[in-house]
């Protein structure tokens, strides 16, 4: 991917995670909560609600309500999920990615100049993984996260995120079918 031409230093155009409908421009999406805040993006009112946790697939979707996972250049992730024996709809799920993250540093220099804005990228791995609940097909999924790396760690503790505050849902209803659900009813 290419980043778009921007001279905005506030822009990102990639995520990965934290889909809870604010980017979903054409309302795409079915969302019950588009409205409902978790209160942990700055600057945002603190509403919360049942679905405040719901996520919407897009981007490199990891299974994280956080802010902090977005850049202006690019990231390649990989989302793995796999069912465990026996007839429970529970899976194991890992999302792998690296993000290349702009560092702004402002220096204040001498001179009619005033200040110095230099932009770098480094590159950081991250990871979340944990249990997910898998029912009707994919159409619900819950996703009770277990571990993440340091980034996202460091984030939940910032933000003061409590472990139930972190798991989130995905409610896809654009993929409910009633027509093949009627069909598997046939007696």
């Amino acid at each position: 991917l290419q980043k778009p031409g921007s001279q905005s230093m506030d822009d990102v155009f990639f995520r990965m995670g934290n889909n809870v409908g604010r980017y979903d421009y054409q309302f795409n999406q079915a969302l019950f909560g588009r409205s409902q805040q978790i209160g942990l993006i700055p600057n945002q009112p603190q509403q919360t609600g049942l679905f405040a946790n719901q996520l919407l697939p897009g981007d490199a979707q990891f299974h994280i309500i956080g802010y902090s996972l977005a850049t202006d250049s690019w990231f390649a992730s990989a989302n793995l999920q796999t069912t465990l024996p026996g007839i429970l709809p529970v899976r194991l799920y890992a999302d792998v990615g690296a993000i290349n993250n702009r560092v702004t540093l402002t220096t204040a220099s001498s001179g009619s100049a005033g200040q110095t804005t230099t932009i770098s990228y480094n590159t950081e791995l991250v990871y979340t993984g944990g249990v997910c609940l898998y029912v009707l097909g994919g159409i619900f999924q819950v996703h009770v996260p277990m571990f993440a790396s340091k980034q996202i760690t460091e984030y939940w503790e910032q933000t003061d995120t409590k472990f139930q505050e972190r798991i989130n849902f995905t409610l896809q209803l654009n993929e409910l079918n009633v027509y093949r659900i009627i069909q598997g009813l046939k007696c």
